[in-house]
């Protein structure tokens, strides 16, 4: 596998080079206080919130312009190309990602401990 290329995005009127390297995840999880598989997650629930949407674009697009922030996404975003925004990410995510090989198992990612509160007023 080689270098991963951009895929080119027209917002806000601009062409602009939109890439979801291992970098741009990187990003996003310091972003958004989640790792790979959450975001991965919520964004295939299909249903994704209007801040996972801007900050996944944010990290696509400062791979390529590093000045951006994550406000200049927000004002670029709207009603009217929404699903356009998603659309790019779902085929920037399926480009990036190779296909898993049969060859090769992918383990889980780690089930997260469950958190036990002690119950009030018990004693043992």
């Amino acid at each position: 596998m080689g270098i991963v290329k951009p895929i080119i995005f027209n917002m806000d009127g601009k062409d602009r080079p939109f890439l979801l390297d291992f970098n741009a995840w990187a990003d996003l999880e310091d972003e958004l206080g989640m790792d790979f598989f959450e975001i991965i997650g919520k964004f295939q629930e299909g249903k994704p919130s209007i801040k996972l949407m801007r900050a996944i674009l944010w990290a696509g697009f400062k791979q390529c312009d590093p000045d951006i922030t994550v406000r200049d996404v927000g004002a670029m975003l709207s009603v009217s190309n929404l699903q356009e925004a998603a659309d790019a990410i779902t085929k920037a995510v399926e480009q990036h990602m190779p296909e898993p090989s049969k060859d090769v198992d992918i383990p889980n990612p780690p089930a997260k401990p469950e958190s036990h509160s002690p119950t009030s007023g018990s004693s043992e």
